[in-house]
């Protein structure tokens, strides 16, 4: 979430951006959770549009008028604190995320 923050503008970021829907899209079709087990909110454009203001709370190079939801959580606050200073280990950290997630096999829908 965190580098994704930081590619699409920080704390100029806009709602309905498209990569903001692609990580929905991508964190809706993990096979971590099971389709019955999720919500229709789960991870959805909103939730991560929402999760990424809690950023923009932290970021000092925050705007005004545009300052974010104060509702980050301890675990915001330490990601932010850890590596939104190192860009280049950010980028590797989520790059390698996305890869072992995406090659996590699918439980299928029966083993809830």
């Amino acid at each position: 979430m965190l580098d994704l923050y930081f590619r699409i503008g920080g704390a100029h970021l806009v709602a309905g951006d498209p990569e903001i829907g692609a990580l929905s899209s991508f964190l809706r079709g993990l096979p971590i959770h099971g389709a019955t087990a999720r919500p229709d909110h789960f991870r959805n454009e909103n939730g991560v549009y929402m999760k990424l203001q809690n950023l923009v709370f932290l970021d000092p190079d925050r705007t005004k008028t545009h300052t974010g939801l104060a509702s980050v959580s301890a675990l915001d606050r330490a990601v932010w604190s850890q590596l939104a200073g190192d860009r280049p280990r950010l980028r590797s950290l989520a790059d390698t995320t996305r890869q072992r997630l995406t090659a996590v096999p699918s439980s299928g829908e029966g083993s809830e």
